[in-house]
């Protein structure tokens, strides 16, 4: 699948570079810039949203409420005294804290957590097997 979506994109690169190549309007120095886009803004959005997910999917509401702050604090610290004036920089450095913080503090809360809605789905799956009257591999009736 990654195979196929790399080449996709490769050939829709290729293709807008063309494009704007022969226009008219645009040129050679358009074409670059807008591959330049292409190459390195969309990807690195795409690995901003990646972690983001990924953080939302392993951190707990007490983690969120207290790390995400923390992360901040540090974050501010770190860019205002490292002067990164960058656009964006805080808040990659704050995500990226604040991923550390979930990679460090989060493995206990995860594994509860999970423990906690497995046992809630068999508890769910039971109850609807009662209600339904089958023994669990059944399909159940719709009423």
């Amino acid at each position: 699948l990654f195979r196929d979506l790399k080449h996709s994109f490769l050939v829709f690169v290729f293709a807008v570079f063309f494009a704007e190549m022969i226009h008219p309007d645009f040129g050679f120095i358009d074409a670059q810039i807008d591959l330049t886009l292409l190459t390195i803004a969309i990807p690195a959005m795409h690995v901003t949203l990646g972690m983001c997910v990924q953080n939302a999917m392993q951190s707990s509401r007490v983690l969120f409420f207290v790390g995400l702050p923390i992360s901040a604090a540090l974050a501010g610290v770190s860019c205002y005294y490292s002067k990164a004036g960058g656009p964006g920089s805080f808040f990659i450095v704050t995500l990226h804290v604040f991923t550390k913080m979930l990679q460090f503090f989060g493995a206990d809360l995860d594994v509860k957590r999970v423990k906690k809605v497995t046992s809630g789905l068999e508890t769910v799956k039971e109850g609807a097997d009662q209600a339904t009257g089958s023994e669990g591999g059944d399909r159940p009736a719709y009423v």
